[in-house]
Parts: structure tokens; sequence; C-alpha cells
């Protein structure tokens, strides 16, 4: 099913109503995942300090249906460049 899922981060009083169109189920869950990954790809969730509260919302300005706290896992990235033996 075709979702526009809403979310906000509660830490900004005035911050701005996001939106995402996903593919989802209506399992919350699901919904707070995309919202997340939406924030961090597309709204300075990059230079953000987390974890961070979201919101998530049935329509703009409608029902909230939840608050999630959400930390960022660093995952590890690794270069390698072979040095010659002496």
């Amino acid at each position: 099913m075709v979702t526009e899922i809403f979310y906000t981060i509660i830490r900004d009083e005035d911050a701005p109503i996001y939106s995402v169109i996903a593919n989802v189920t209506s399992n919350l869950r699901e919904w707070v995942k995309i919202a997340v990954t939406d924030y961090y790809n597309n709204h300075y969730g990059k230079e953000s300090s987390w974890p961070i509260t979201f919101s998530i919302y049935n329509k703009e300005n409608g029902l909230e249906l939840g608050r999630f706290e959400v930390d960022l896992d660093m995952i590890p990235s690794f270069s390698v460049v072979e040095k010659e033996i002496n």
C-alpha cells in the first residue's frame, strides 16, 4: 500500500512537518524507519545530534500516532592501501 508518512522532530518547537511517500504496511515501526531514513538522507540528519525523538502523524497536522526515540548506529568503514615491504 502506498502511504504518505508525515513526521516531525520533537526537539525543535518550530520543526517543520516532513513527509515521505512509501510502499508500506500499517506497521508503525516500519513507518518510523522510513521517516528516519528520509530525515537522515534529505533533511540534515547527517549533521544532527542523535538520539532524536520522531513524532509520526496520520496526515499533515493530523492525529499523532506515536513518538519514537531513535539513535544512530555508526557502521565503521575502512579503506586499504597496500604498502611496500622493505
